[in-house]
């Protein structure tokens, strides 16, 4: 009896032990999985794609300061905007261009990125470097993206060197409304109005935008467009990975 009850207890030993050594190992995986997925975007492989006006879509590389004069790019930006040469003036914000800017820029991009909108992506090739003044923000730095299929592939919203591979469902009204109701606790008025189109498991890519060339604030509801990236684990749970806006009022700094 003694040595039947021994080798239950080992049997039993043995099990708890396999059973540590499982949830260890799961739970390493899934560490080491959560820092690869944050990890496409901490390398600064992701930009984000905005309508600027009716013909200049572009990806923003940078974001510079008002008060950066003092780094190199912001030295740049401040001796080219003396004497800009005006690239498009059709939007909220005037976009100009610069060759001396445009060679240090394509220093530091790609000539190809994979353009995701919210129905597809394509690969497409770098247009022009332009740089614009959007008030208090500052700078922004941009390439152009010229003839995106925006009826094969919707909107445009985010750009990588690096192909992301985003599943597109036909809805995220369920997503859309935990995110809405983890910033929103107390039921107040939504000022969100987050549109989510992908996804990569856990991580959710969405965006506010109605996708409206402005010449003033007032024409468009959305006067800050915005790029986010979310991490959705449970109701209790939500991060943002990755966000980028762009200010297209472009107030004055005090």
């Amino acid at each position: 009896m003694k040595k039947v009850l021994c080798l239950f207890l080992i049997l039993g030993l043995i099990s708890c032990v396999r059973n540590v050594k499982s949830e260890v190992k799961g739970g390493k995986a899934e560490e080491k999985k959560k820092h690869e997925d944050i990890g496409l975007f901490d390398k600064g492989d992701i930009f984000p794609v905005y309508t600027l006006s009716k013909k200049t879509t572009a990806a923003i590389v940078v974001e510079v300061a008002w008060d950066s004069q003092q780094t190199n790019l912001g030295k740049i930006l401040e001796d080219v905007s003396k004497k800009t040469q005006y690239f498009d003036t059709l939007g909220a914000v005037k976009l100009s261009k610069s060759k001396l800017l445009e060679t240090e820029i394509k220093k530091i991009i790609k000539d190809k990125y994979y353009v995701y909108g919210t129905r597809g992506f394509s690969e497409m090739n770098v247009g022009e470097v332009i740089f614009g003044w959007v008030g208090c923000e500052g700078y922004i730095v941009a390439f152009t993206i010229r003839d995106f299929d925006t009826i094969k592939n919707g909107n445009p919203i985010f750009c990588s060197s690096k192909l992301l591979k985003l599943n597109y469902e036909k809805k995220y009204s369920r997503i859309e409304k935990k995110i809405n109701k983890f910033y929103n606790p107390d039921g107040a008025a939504n000022n969100l109005n987050e549109k989510v189109f992908a996804n990569i498991g856990s991580m959710y890519f969405s965006y506010r935008d109605d996708f409206q060339w402005v010449k003033r604030p007032d024409e468009s509801q959305y006067v800050i467009r915005e790029r986010v990236i979310y991490r959705v684990e449970n109701d209790n749970y939500i991060e943002r990975i990755w966000q980028d806006y762009i200010d297209m009022y472009g107030m004055n700094c005090d």
